[in-house]
């Protein structure tokens, strides 16, 4: 006989799809960053130039505050989830998403060593 899973309730499912909102929309913003930061890798074009990669560099701080911003809150939402359900998520799936939220703060720690 198999094990019943009891059903959640309406704020755990809000909260559950928030959380996973939070961590693609990082997932997806770190990804466009990286895209954005090889094109400046790759054009021949000096960063402190203004004409061609001004709206470049724009556009990857754009993303990184994306990143940083849904993945603090993707990182504020754990413990609500976890509060809120009556079964845990897989471990694996907190893990990933904790991982996913946590790299655009250190990419940025590690820009702002570099250039220092």
């Amino acid at each position: 006989m198999r094990r019943q899973i009891p059903p959640e309730n309406r704020s755990a499912e809000f909260i559950t799809v928030a959380w996973m909102v939070s961590t693609m929309a990082t997932l997806f913003a770190e990804i466009a960053s990286l895209l954005v930061q090889a094109w400046i890798t790759l054009s021949q074009t000096p960063v402190g130039e203004k004409e061609a990669n001004s709206d470049t560099v724009s556009l990857l701080s754009i993303l990184l505050l994306i990143a940083v911003t849904s993945g603090l809150s993707s990182l504020l939402l754990v413990p609500l989830v976890y509060w809120l359900r009556r079964t845990p998520p897989p471990r694996l799936v907190t893990i990933c998403s904790c991982l996913i939220a946590v790299t655009p703060l250190l990419a940025i720690l590690l820009l702002r060593t570099i250039t220092m």
